[in-house]
């Protein structure tokens, strides 16, 4: 019986530049490869090399870690500066965005159930309170939830 490999071992191929030719579909067809494979190579093989492992997956714990402090926006346009906290689930990082110069907070969460709908988002976006951040941006490839949100 021949099983194919799950994201996690196709991410780190990506990331080491060492992926398979018979799995070239998998990554097209997959949200959350396609966007490891587009973040690779944007911020360069060398991503892999000082890889820890976490909540969000050795191949792109390496690559943010790349990211955070490089010149390279992150999205298309926010600047990694620092990681703000982690958790369980994923990671927060300080981030500044180039379109505006504002500093936010960039949430990447790992969400297991395929049919999760964002109610965090939802629900932060009813509220107006001072204690509760505001959140500008979500989005979704895969398992992997990124949310851009005011920085407290």
């Amino acid at each position: 019986m021949d099983t194919q490999p799950g994201c996690e071992q196709i991410q780190e191929w990506l990331v080491a530049g060492e992926l398979p030719p018979g799995l070239r579909d998998h990554v097209e067809a997959c949200g959350e490869c396609r966007f490891v494979a587009e973040l690779s190579q944007r911020f360069g093989q060398d991503a892999g090399r000082s890889r820890s492992a976490g909540p969000l997956g050795g191949a792109l714990e390496g690559i943010l870690e790349s990211a955070v402090g490089g010149g390279e926006p992150f999205l298309g346009r926010y600047r990694l500066e620092s990681q703000a906290g982690s958790g369980g689930q994923g990671r927060v990082f300080r981030a500044i965005d180039l379109e505006t110069d504002d500093v936010v907070a960039i949430k990447l969460v790992r969400v297991r159930e395929p049919e999760a709908k964002a109610l965090e988002v939802a629900h932060a976006r009813r509220v107006r309170h001072p204690n509760v951040c505001r959140v500008f941006h979500a989005e979704r490839h895969g398992e992997l939830r990124i949310i851009v949100m005011e920085y407290l």
